[in-house]
């Protein structure tokens, strides 16, 4: 099954969309704290903080032919979401010697932020901070999640 996936992901990678795209990072698993807000569906017993972890998860952002920035997923349905085509806007914010940082920014939905780095060791990692609500979103929630990327091409970004 992760080997169906990990096709399915290069596959859409390189697919119509991407084709002339460039990769900046593609990282796997995250795992950290989210806090559910008591509001909307959730009960006051099932909100407040929680270890909260993505596993089996992927993403990649990638750099199209015009210069902007496209953010793929893989969800926990095991399907792959461009941020973009989903209606999402991606923007980098920020790009240093040894990190860059983009949001992901939906209308009345969520803001998210996504930091690549490479550390002190040249280890490759990112940070996902998110603020998911408003009236459309049914589980109100904030996260700090990070983990590890198996590339990052900072060379990619102007």
């Amino acid at each position: 099954m992760k080997k169906m996936k990990i096709f399915a992901f290069i596959f859409f990678s390189f697919s119509s969309t991407a084709i002339w795209s460039q990769t900046v990072a593609s990282c796997g698993e995250s795992e950290g704290v989210s806090h559910y807000h008591y509001a909307t569906i959730l009960s006051k017993k099932n909100s407040g903080f929680t270890k909260d972890r993505i596993t089996n998860g992927m993403i990649s952002v990638k750099k199209m032919p015009d210069g902007s920035y496209d953010i793929l997923l893989v969800d926990v349905r095991k399907k792959i979401l461009s941020m973009v085509q989903d209606g999402g806007k991606v923007g980098l914010l920020r790009k240093g010697n040894n990190d860059a940082t983009f949001m992901l920014y939906f209308p009345n939905n969520s803001i998210e932020i996504f930091t690549f780095w490479i550390d002190a060791e040249g280890n490759k990692r990112y940070d996902h901070l998110s603020s998911k609500g408003g009236d459309a979103t049914l589980i109100h929630k904030s996260s700090v999640l990070t983990g590890q990327c198996d590339e990052i091409n900072l060379i990619e970004i102007n």
